[in-house]
């Protein structure tokens, strides 16, 4: 009974000379009888005070002091709406109080139903005689106890309460804090837990410490604090946020029993030893209100100056590794992936605990984490930009949560918009259209996961319940966005925000405007894509590309072995294919010819720039090779992308485009695109100065057929986005430095890579500031072995001593250069390690990562020993005469750049440890160069460190790394996870799609095609994909059994119809 807490308060203030006397009325009889049992002690033991309890229709005791009227409900469903006895009875009770006359009701109900409470409640409002019980701090703690008696703990959690709304703190909680709670069985404990938190969040501190000994011994005593709640320890710490200003936040690291307090200390006091003295100081300042409750308030501070957090580390040989820098307080006996200081937050929020308490499993909470000062520099920004960073730095989050935000400012406006719009098509005029693309299936599958879960948690769902197990039927491309619809004219409303692959993007545009590309084929003709089996015509189109599209994959083995000898001899496959793709069709000169094909005078007149890596000579063969892959394409029936690209340009100059117009567009991972592919991105967006945000690093532009700086692009941006408006200014670039997936032992030999990148082509890559990570770890590993030995049958293979062998675990992996000489190691480790070349492994992240043989089956081979002469130039080589007699001549080192490239990839796969190990000597120079710069640690290659780089991994890892290789198109791996998950299911769909890419790639003979395709229809029908089989033998031209397969699909349908 709220009610009569408010009895005490009223005694209080009472004067002790004179006698007051109570009424305390309510229209409810059994309420009635339950605050006379409540006051019992108050009628019998004060003489000053006198309760007077009854219903307000039978009272007949005269006037009072105060008189208290209540007309609140007993719970929430029997909410006494106004009782008609209220509106019955003579209103003459109000008149019965001498000094104060108090209400207690719920205002919305008095609202709805019209009675003599209406217009009471508006006329104390204008007389300023309306309060909200819980904006009282007194009033406030009794509602508190009185919902934990009540067990009506939810109100106080809910969005409307005043908890939420009056804190003082802003509060954050660690993936920690989340995964420990979601462990702890009791709901009323978990609501506890936050109403614990949302006390803190209000400045209250308890009065008596009971602080363990663990956390009051500490040296850092002042910042570590522990609060208990229900047996449970809440570990905090006091830490500094910049937003507007500098102020102190309250940081929830973990709840915990007692026996484990210990150990989390001393890992917060490695990471606050950290800290420049400065910042501790700023941390230790309180202000403190002391009276009735002892309360705290966070300290503020101007952005000026800057309160520096860490402490700066010297880059120095001596001093890189040291104790003091990277050992002492940096270094965690723990993966990378779970070191504190990369540890996520999350603000406390409503929405943050609906989340958790509706669907908390440990996992990935709904909600947005915290994000870095950085990151949030770029979020806020409102023009259009470029966002740099190299791998693992949070380009994606960063575009994620712009796209986000906008989302979320459009829905707060909305609401207002919509309460006076009341018409469908008004409504509908006020949908915020935003594209969000990127190259990667994978990628595009999880940001739109991602965002599903932020929008329901936004506006006000609960947090999914489904489960976190990604089904890998789900995850294929073609099964991945069949809502969305096939062209950009007339989306429905529901599809935005629109995020989706860049094929998709090509294909969608493609049906937009004019006479599709695609569709001037004779095979995609005579296709029928109606929906009778719920084959979407982007479906059908994304097969026919995957049959005709000429890749790199099958430029090299289905056309470069047909091209002339004496054009091919001293010239590399890939670097003719990005010459081809990137210059010829796709390059920013291309624009003002009218097919969007560059003349061969024209290219062979690129010599003459500052960015040629070609002379006159090189030029002419490579525009020879060039028309006679035009020539064979066409006899093939074949198309590449540069093909849809520049028709989609030709017909859209023409014909324009009359698509829906998007209001933003987020382009992620941007060096896998084309100068040409990047240009669609103005059609569809008139929002030049706003619209535009594109994301990437051009250090890990290793896509076959691209090749650019970040610099061209925003070249490119300004000169045909910005131009052909009133206000053309260049864009803004950021740069994301701060990396959050692996440690400082990996990041410095990845720098050193990028070192020698920017030295020898600087027009080829940004140069960008070094990534920074306050985490330590082992230093990489040069691994040695004796003579003639072959380190992956030492590792891998059992002797006579080593019968039990773990394998490598589901987190690591064996990196290569190329399909060729992963076959050979394949054939050795067998299922004991996953095995992937470098292009395969981009995108991905693993603990562990050996890379094998890199510089042995380097094509640049000796040349490496250019190294020398950057080690020279950097004042790094002891002896001069270690130089090669040649110099660095940019068209015969060329190579060099992807080399460098595809290493810098390779190095930043790992999170923790990585492993390098050659077989020849190919590998000096640049090991020299490490050595030098003591970046790495060199060890002998023994049965026993063998045996300590093996990890054991469970089914779920497997199936989960499975899950991700499917996603990336990698198959044949998939199929392995699978194996190890003990998932059949998974494993014969990863081995059919294995199968079917094998056979149609064009390697083999048309015989072995067939087989391979049969194998596969065989396999996707024994596990009942036998749409996927039809399509194996419509692919072999067996369009007998394909009819077969297809109309048992659509009799499967219709059943499923009815």
């Amino acid at each position: 009974m709220q009610v009569t807490y408010f009895i005490p308060s009223v005694i209080e203030c009472a004067s002790s000379k004179r006698k007051i006397i109570i009424a305390l009325l309510s229209p409810h009889s059994d309420q009635v009888k339950c605050m006379q049992q409540k006051l019992e002690n108050y009628q019998q033991n004060n003489e000053l005070c006198k309760v007077r309890v009854g219903c307000v229709g039978d009272y007949q005791s005269g006037e009072a002091d105060v008189v208290i009227i209540s007309t609140m409900g007993a719970n929430e469903d029997k909410c006494y709406e106004v009782n008609t006895s209220l509106n019955n009875t003579n209103d003459v009770y109000l008149t019965w109080a001498r000094h104060c006359l108090w209400i207690l009701g719920d205002e919305s109900m008095h609202l709805k139903g019209g009675s003599i409470w209406k217009s009471l409640i508006i006329e104390a409002k204008a007389r300023g005689c309306f309060f909200q019980a819980d904006e009282n701090k007194d009033l406030a703690k009794v509602i508190v106890e009185v919902k934990k008696d009540l067990h009506q703990l939810d109100k106080l959690l809910s969005g409307e309460s005043t908890l939420f709304k009056n804190t003082t703190w802003k509060v954050l909680f660690s993936s920690m804090f989340r995964a420990s709670l979601s462990k702890i069985e009791s709901w009323e404990t978990k609501k506890l837990v936050f109403l614990m938190l949302l006390k803190l969040s209000s400045g209250w501190r308890p009065k008596r410490s009971s602080t363990a000994a663990s956390v009051s011994k500490s040296c850092y005593f002042e910042l570590i604090k522990e609060f208990r709640v229900k047996g449970l320890h809440l570990i905090c710490t006091i830490d500094i946020m910049k937003e507007t200003c500098y102020t102190q936040v309250l940081k929830v690291w973990d709840i915990l029993p007692f026996h484990e307090i210990e150990e989390l200390v001393k890992r917060l006091e490695g990471i606050i030893g950290m800290y420049t003295p400065e910042y501790v100081d700023h941390c230790k300042e309180r202000c403190v209100q002391r009276g009735s409750e002892y309360r705290e308030y966070p300290m503020t501070w101007s952005m000026t100056p800057e309160i520096i957090r860490y402490k700066t580390h010297t880059n120095h040989c001596d001093e890189m590794f040291s104790e003091g820098a990277y050992g002492k307080h940096c270094v965690e006996n723990v993966k990378v992936c779970e070191n504190l200081i990369l540890m996520k937050f999350y603000a406390l929020s409503t929405r943050g605990v609906n989340a958790i308490i509706s669907g908390c499993d440990g996992g990935d909470l709904g909600i947005p984490f915290e994000l870095t000062e950085q990151e949030k520099n770029v979020v806020s920004y409102e023009k259009s930009s470029f966002i740099l960073g190299r791998s693992g730095t949070g380009k994606t989050t960063v575009l994620t949560m712009k796209l986000f935000q906008n989302e979320q400012l459009h829905h707060i406006a909305n609401e207002g918009f919509h309460e006076v719009m009341e018409s469908k098509e008004d409504a509908n005029q006020s949908v915020l259209r935003q594209l969000f693309v990127t190259f990667s299936p994978k990628l595009c599958y999880a940001v739109r996961q991602q965002f599903g879960e932020w929008k329901r948690l936004t506006c006000g769902g609960g947090s999914s319940s489904q489960s976190s197990v990604t089904y890998i039927d789900d995850v294929n491309e073609m099964m991945l966005s069949e809502d969305i619809p096939d062209q950009f004219t007339h989306l429905p409303q529901d599809v935005y925000p629109l995020i989706i692959t860049f094929h998709r993007f090509l294909l969608m545009l493609d049906g937009t405007v004019g006479t599709s590309y695609l569709e001037r084929f004779p095979n995609v003709r005579h296709l029928n894509y109606g929906n009778k089996t719920g084959t979407s015509r982007l479906s059908v189109l994304e097969e026919f590309m995957r049959f005709k599209e000429v890749t790199y994959e099958r430029f090299c083995s289905a056309y470069w072995p047909h091209f002339n000898n004496k054009l091919t001899k001293n010239l590399d496959p890939s670097t003719v294919y990005t010459e081809i793709m990137s210059v010829i069709k796709g390059g920013l000169v291309t624009v003002n010819t009218p097919i969007g094909i560059l003349p061969r005078d024209d290219y062979v007149a690129l010599c003459d720039g500052r960015t040629s890596i070609f002379d006159e000579q090189k030029r002419e063969i490579i525009y020879s090779i060039f028309l006679q892959y035009e020539n064979k394409k066409v006899e093939n029936g074949n198309f590449d992308l540069a093909d849809l690209v520049n028709d989609l340009h030709q017909r859209l100059e023409v014909e324009g485009y009359a698509g829906d117009l998007m209001d933003y567009v987020y382009v992620d991972e941007v060096q896998d695109l084309s100068m040409r592919q990047i240009m669609l991105f103005k059609y569809v967006c008139p929002n030049v100065h706003e619209g535009f945000a594109f994301s990437g690093d051009t250090a890990q532009a290793i896509a076959k057929g691209i090749g650019f700086r970040f610099e061209d692009i925003r070249c490119l941006f300004f000169k045909k986005f910005l131009l052909g408006s009133e206000k053309g200014r260049i864009s803004k670039i950021f740069q994301l430095s701060e990396n959050f997936r692996t440690h400082a032992g990996v990041l410095n030999l990845a720098q050193s890579v990028i070192n020698v990148l920017c030295h020898f082509f600087p027009l080829f890559v940004d140069a960008l500031s070094p990534e920074t990570s306050p985490i330590g770890g082992d230093l990489p590993i040069l691994l040695e072995t004796d003579i003639n030995s072959n380190a992956i049958k030492f590792i891998f293979e059992r002797t006579g001593d080593r019968q039990h062998l773990t394998g490598f675990g589901a987190e690591q992996v064996v990196l290569v250069r190329d399909e060729f000489l992963k076959d050979k190691v394949v054939n050795i480790v067998g299922k004991n390690a996953l095995v992937l070349t470098i292009m395969e492994s981009k995108g991905l992240e693993f603990q562990d990562v050996l890379l094998y043989d890199f510089f042995t089956t380097s094509s640049f081979s000796n040349e490496w020993r250019i190294i020398y002469e950057y080690m020279n130039n950097t004042d790094l080589l002891n002896s001069p005469s270690t130089m090669m007699s040649s110099c660095f001549n940019m068209q015969k080192h060329t190579v060099l750049c992807n080399e460098l490239k595809q290493l810098y990839v390779a190095i930043t796969r790992t999170r923790q440890r990585l492993w390098i190990c050659e077989s020849n000597g190919f590998s000096e120079p640049i090991y020299d160069y490490w050595k030098k710069l003591c970046l790495v640690e060199v060890k002998h290659l023994s049965v026993s460190f063998a045996d300590k780089m093996q990890l054991p991994s469970s089914q779920a890892e497997w199936r989960s790394r499975g899950v991700k290789l499917f996603h990336e198109k990698n198959y044949r791996m998939a199929q392995m996870c699978f194996l190890k998950a003990g998932d059949i299911y998974s494993e014969n769909l990863a081995k059919a799609y294995h199968l079917r890419t094998l056979g149609g790639y064009g390697r083999a003979s048309q015989l072995e095609r067939e087989k391979l395709l049969k194998d596969a229809a065989e396999l996707f029908n024994s596990i009942g994909k036998k749409e996927l089989a039809a399509e194996c033998f419509y692919e072999i031209e067996d369009f007998r059994t394909a009819g077969i397969f297809l109309s048992s699909c659509l009799c499967s349908f219709v059943v499923k119809s009815i």
